[in-house]
């Protein structure tokens, strides 16, 4: 294999005129020498899966944007679930402070009143 890609950087660079080559200029002259003296069977054969490895990563990306579509829905559904219930614990507190005040009303109104039977009572007391 060492040897091969050797025989392959050297054959790229007499393609190119003897420039220096990037690693992706070497690699692709590589695969094309290593292709070409590959028997007509293993070619198909690389053939075959190359195609089959172009089609999982077409089917993977699909998979993976829908993926990405399916989490984006549940954290958007997630969010709104937060907030229903910040909206209805806010409703809750606010029926809870309602009630308070209307006790708070009817037990101020209630001391009003005795301290008006108080005052009444020591007007008498007094006379």
């Amino acid at each position: 294999a060492s040897r091969e890609a050797e025989v392959s950087a050297e054959q790229a660079r007499r393609e190119l005129g003897g420039q220096r080559l990037t690693r992706q200029q070497v690699e692709d002259v590589a695969q094309r020498t290593v292709r070409d003296s590959l028997p007509p069977q293993l070619e198909r054969r690389l053939d075959d899966l190359s195609r089959s490895v172009e089609s999982c990563t077409t089917r993977f990306s699909r998979l993976e944007r829908n993926v990405e579509g399916t989490l984006s829905k549940y954290v958007d559904r997630a969010q709104q679930v937060v907030e229903d219930a910040k909206l209805l614990q806010a409703d809750r507190l606010s029926g809870t402070l309602s009630d308070w005040q209307l006790q708070f009303d009817e037990l101020s109104s209630r001391f009003d009143s005795k301290v008006v039977e108080l005052e009444s009572s020591c007007q008498e007391a007094v006379r």
